[in-house]
């Protein structure tokens, strides 16, 4: 297996000097705590590929180092991929599809990032909505899948991964007419 960079950092390469007990030539304090960050995200990486694989899988494709690794192990929800509704959405832009219907439904929804399963068994990186309203039901905006593995965002997460997706979200507050 290829070993991944991480900000300028051979993660395996840093594993193997770990591991063999050796030191960094000259350590710099901020080189070690992005040494161990890196080290830290990779293991998070490799137990979430464990944790998929526990659900069947036939792939994953997970790209380079997922930020979400940990906090995905830690409040990870298994949702089965049947019924979904599905509406329409931008083609393979499920993070600001689900964005944009989380900002147009926050009083219904919850934005959820994760892994979908494909019908065939393949992984990968996703992010679709819950909708609240009546019954719970995934919503979903690019393609039918069989299975969800992910969690729910809270409110400043979903703010913040709007506004990394480029999604709009219009704050009723500021519109409210002073008495």
């Amino acid at each position: 297996m290829p070993s991944i960079l991480c900000r300028g950092y051979d993660c395996a390469a840093l594993e193997a000097l770990v591991a063999g007990g050796r030191r960094l030539p000259k350590p710099d304090i901020s080189d070690l705590i992005r040494a161990k960050a890196c080290l830290s995200l990779t293991q998070a990486c490799d137990r979430l590929r464990l944790e998929l694989e526990k659900f069947g899988a036939t792939g994953i494709w997970m790209p380079g180092l997922d930020e979400d690794a940990a906090t995905l192990l830690k409040r990870g929800l298994l949702l089965d991929g049947w019924p979904a509704r599905r509406i329409r959405g931008i083609a393979h832009q499920c993070h600001r599809n689900a964005a944009e219907y989380w900002a147009r439904h926050r009083a219904t929804a919850l934005l959820m990032t994760g892994y979908a399963k494909s019908p065939e068994g393949r992984w990968c990186q996703h992010s679709w909505a819950l909708d609240l309203a009546g019954p719970r039901v995934i919503v979903e905006t690019t393609a039918r899948r069989a299975a969800y593995f992910g969690f729910p965002l809270t409110e400043g997460e979903a703010l913040h991964f709007c506004d990394d997706n480029g999604a709009f979200v219009a704050d009723d507050e500021l519109w409210e007419e002073s008495a």
